[in-house]
């Protein structure tokens, strides 16, 4: 589960990206992926209000819709993922995901979010 805070009044719309950054010399350990396919990212409710200090996936909140939002293809190798499906109207306050592999196949990613080099998921935020 991953969240972000997005002011009031800012860019209308929003998409994640992922990036494990392929830049020579950084330090080991930053990023692994394993095994293949796709991952899905499903938007969960934020009502009520998700507690961040008690949240996990036992007491996870229910994903609105029930279909994934976006679908993610993050090459072993690292870079830049495609991911599939539109951007959404960016809400005010908070949006929390959820990834998940999809039925079809196993992808691990675990990384440690780093802002230069660019490493990690973000959302992208535009009045586009």
């Amino acid at each position: 589960m991953i969240g972000w805070d997005i002011p009031a009044g800012g860019p209308k719309n929003c998409i994640i990206k992922l990036e494990l950054s392929q830049e020579p010399g950084q330090p080991q350990n930053t990023w692994k992926a394993t095994g293949g396919g796709r991952m899905n990212v499903y938007i969960l409710s934020d009502s009520p209000p998700i507690n961040y200090r008690t949240i996990s996936w036992d007491n996870r909140p229910a994903r609105s819709p029930p279909v994934p939002q976006w679908s993610v293809a993050q090459p072993i190798s690292g870079g830049k993922a495609a991911i599939t499906g539109a951007s959404i109207p960016c809400p005010e306050g908070r949006l929390f995901v959820e990834l998940t592999s999809d039925e079809q196949s196993l992808l691990y990613l675990k990384w440690f979010e780093l802002t230069q080099p660019r490493n990690g998921i973000t959302l992208e935020m535009s009045n586009s």
